[in-house]
């Protein structure tokens, strides 16, 4: 696990964020207005399943008029890995795409050329679709008859306003669905010198490490609740206190509570970037779709994620809890484990998660 210091400035962190949400300069592609309008470092990942090789495109909004577009495929038995990214401006006053200037970053591949108007007709496409699809407003996405002449003709589009620039959750096509362009990842980068989006190289088949994985030592730990401003938990005496507010199970869990203040302002969409914000990846630690969640509405939600940090190569299982108080702040818990543990013992931590209460407030 992280150490204390750092976990506990993650959510102060996360505090500061949430207070200064309503200052945040935050724009959105040409042509729509979205729920959650998109702020500089955003990037959105997607598996491309329409290519014979595994393939990743993924797109960026640099800030107000510059955007980035990457295509990404692993290495192969017979090729080599495959990376092409272009950076383009584009006019923020127009009601449709319009690139103004480009730059490419090219592996050196005879097929450069050919990716390069891939990613270009991507962004066209994508942006005059998401313009076609309209508002965005239902916290479960929208689903959208379309016909995109890219994906072999009549498709069905999933959106969803907590994946950023172009909303697109999924692409899928005839009777049995075929998902055919799915969202794996989502994150924001630190600063102009943050490398997540350019190193990005997708997520482990699977997370299993046998290595690693050992079944939680069975103790007659006494049961007992945990609590921290009006929030409680069920647990057992294995879980060490360490804050007032964070307990630790050896090195594989931590659980915290916090209270996260109001946002500050009248903004209106503060609650749903909140939860962008922590659905995102950020540095190395990427946040894999794959297995992100969001359940609730109106002011209860529950989270979950899996973030891999691709340094270490290892995941980490996040579940967080919003809850809105009477006074507008946020009683805020988390449990984040090891995959590996939570692997081990699924239905230990699930109890402890589903057991989490608030007083009434």
């Amino acid at each position: 696990m992280q150490s204390i210091k750092k976990i506990n400035n993650y959510y102060k962190t996360i505090a500061c964020a949430v207070v200064f949400l309503c200052i945040q300069a935050a724009h959105a592609l040409p042509g729509f207005t979205p729920h959650i309008e998109d702020a500089p470092g955003e990037y959105v990942y997607y598996e491309d399943k329409t290519f014979t090789r595994k393939s990743y495109v993924g797109f960026l909004r640099y800030d107000k008029a510059t955007y980035a577009a990457r295509y990404y495929a692993p290495k192969t038995d017979k090729d080599a890995p495959l990376s092409v990214t272009i950076f383009v401006t584009l006019d923020p006053a127009s009601d449709h795409m319009e690139i103004t200037g480009e730059k490419q970053i090219v592996s050196g591949s005879p097929r450069d050329g050919e990716i390069v108007n891939y990613l270009e007709d991507m962004m066209y496409t994508l942006n005059a679709h998401r313009i076609k699809a309209g508002s965005i407003v239902r916290e479960s996405g929208r689903i959208v008859p379309d016909d995109i002449m890219q994906f072999g003709g009549n498709v069905v589009v999933e959106y969803d306003y907590f994946v950023p620039l172009f909303n697109l959750k999924r692409i899928a096509r005839g009777s049995d669905m075929t998902i055919l362009f799915d969202v794996v990842s989502v994150g924001k980068l630190a600063s102009s010198s943050d490398g997540a989006f350019s190193n990005f190289t997708g997520f482990p088949g699977s997370y299993a490490d046998k290595k690693k994985r050992t079944q939680r030592k069975k103790t007659a730990a006494k049961k007992t609740t945990l609590s921290f401003d009006g929030q409680n938990i069920d647990a057992d005496e294995d879980w060490v206190q360490k804050m007032d507010n964070m307990w630790m199970l050896g090195n594989d869990a931590v659980i915290s509570m916090a209270s996260l203040p109001k946002p500050a302002g009248a903004f209106q969409n503060a609650e749903a970037l909140m939860i962008r914000r922590l659905l995102e990846g950020s540095g190395t630690s990427y946040a894999d779709w794959r297995c992100a969640s969001v359940k609730g509405a109106a002011g209860t939600y529950a989270l979950g994620a899996v973030f891999y940090d691709a340094e270490k190569k290892r995941a980490t299982r996040i579940v967080r809890k919003l809850t809105k108080k009477s006074d507008a702040s946020y009683a805020f818990f988390t449990l984040s484990v090891f995959e590996d543990a939570y692997a081990a013992d699924k239905s230990y931590f699930d109890r402890i998660v589903d057991s989490y209460t608030v007083s009434a407030f």
